[in-house]
This record gives structure tokens, C-alpha cells and sequence, in this order.
């Protein structure tokens, strides 16, 4: 009986291992399988593209919504945030052609955004099992039930202009040449919104492993 339990717990631990994916700067984040899926469950902290290059950071706001190429800061330029809630990126530094993601994963389509929320039973519901149980003006029970974990970490208008209350993330697909779509929580309501707005806008990233 000795030998088959620590048997088990040589495999789970083995296995959370396996569950845990590493970036180019050696940042390690936990995941979670939802539905078919292998998610991350923290956002995306990384500063630099797959190849090495830089992402800049950007923390004033003239320079911020002046920007055509890929940047990054953290919410409110306090980097105690970024321990929080990883980093908020334009739409210009998810969709690089560099790779934000690490090796092996990718920035969620609109549709893989879509394929998640429906299986945590649409979007009037998923947004309880999607919040984390800390962070949030409301806390009940069926926080964070799905293990996604997601934490009010604000977000960064095209203006420069931070705006706390809220958790966004980009999806990979543009609606337009000037808006991309992203999924959003809201403080005080259990919904999960999908929309579009400018690609100047800093929002957090999570990445989906490769099929």
C-alpha cells in the first residue's frame, strides 16, 4: 500500500510539472484544462518576442497612444502589478509576427475565446467560474471553479489612460485595421463580454497550447 501511494503522488506531482509552461525570459505559469484545451492560468508577463527581440515598455501616455508597434507596461506603471496581474500589451505586440507566446502556444482566435466560454455555460454564466476568488467586488462561491483564475487587473485606453474594475484579454483576430476583438470580466456582474477596440488599447494576454 506504501509503494502504491507513493506511487500516486510521484505521478501528480510529475504531472503538475508537465502542466506548467515556461516563456523566453524563464518565467514558469500555471496551467488549466478546460473543455479540450490546455490554458494558461496567469496572464502572459513576458518582455521579449520568441526570437529575443525586445518589447519595449511604454509608461507615458503621449508616447503610449502614438505607438504603431509593439509595446508593453504594467497596470498604472507600478510594477507591484505586474507580480499581480502580468503585463498589459497593445493589440501591435500580441499579434507580432515574432511571437508573443512561448514556443508551443499561441494568443487565443476569437473563436477559441468563444469555444471557452460556451463550455462554462455561456456567456450570462461563465464570467462566476472564470473570476478568481480574490480581487473582485463580489466574491461567491462558483469563483474561479473552471481553475482559469482570472484577476481584475485593469487595462490601459488607447489615450493612455489606465481603468481598473475590469479584466481583458486579446483574442488573435482583428475585426478591422484599426479594432481587434478581446474577451472582458466585469466587476459586478457574472457575464463574459466579447467586443472589439483599438488595437492601441493595453489589455492582459493569455496564451492556449497548440493542438
Amino acid at each position: 500500500m506504501k509503494r502504491l501511494a507513493i506511487l500516486f503522488i510521484s505521478t501528480i506531482f510529475f504531472q503538475n510539472l508537465q502542466a506548467q509552461v515556461t516563456d523566453i525570459d524563464g518565467k514558469t505559469y500555471k496551467t488549466i484544462k478546460i473543455s479540450n484545451h490546455l490554458w494558461m492560468a496567469e496572464n502572459l508577463n513576458v518582455s521579449r518576442y520568441r526570437n529575443g527581440d525586445s518589447v519595449p515598455q511604454i509608461q507615458g501616455d503621449r508616447q503610449w497612444e502614438n505607438l504603431s508597434t509593439g509595446a508593453w507596461c504594467y497596470y498604472e506603471n507600478k510594477k507591484e502589478n505586474g507580480i499581480l496581474y502580468g503585463k498589459l500589451y497593445n493589440y501591435m505586440a500580441a499579434s507580432d509576427s515574432r511571437g508573443l507566446a512561448p514556443i508551443g502556444w499561441h494568443i487565443p482566435s476569437e473563436a477559441e475565446w468563444k469555444e471557452l466560454v460556451d463550455s462554462l455555460g455561456g456567456d450570462e454564466k461563465a464570467g462566476l467560474s472564470m473570476k478568481s476568488k480574490e480581487g473582485w467586488q463580489t466574491l461567491e462561491s462558483e469563483f474561479n471553479s473552471s481553475g482559469f483564475s482570472g484577476k481584475q487587473g485593469g487595462s490601459r485606453e488607447n489615450d493612455g489612460k489606465f481603468i481598473g474594475a475590469t479584466a481583458e484579454w486579446w483574442s488573435a483576430d482583428e475585426s478591422n485595421s484599426y479594432n481587434a476583438f478581446f474577451i472582458f470580466l466585469n466587476n459586478s456582474i457574472s457575464n463574459v463580454g466579447i467586443s472589439n477596440y483599438d488595437k492601441l488599447s493595453g489589455f492582459s494576454v493569455r496564451c492556449i497550447k497548440d493542438y
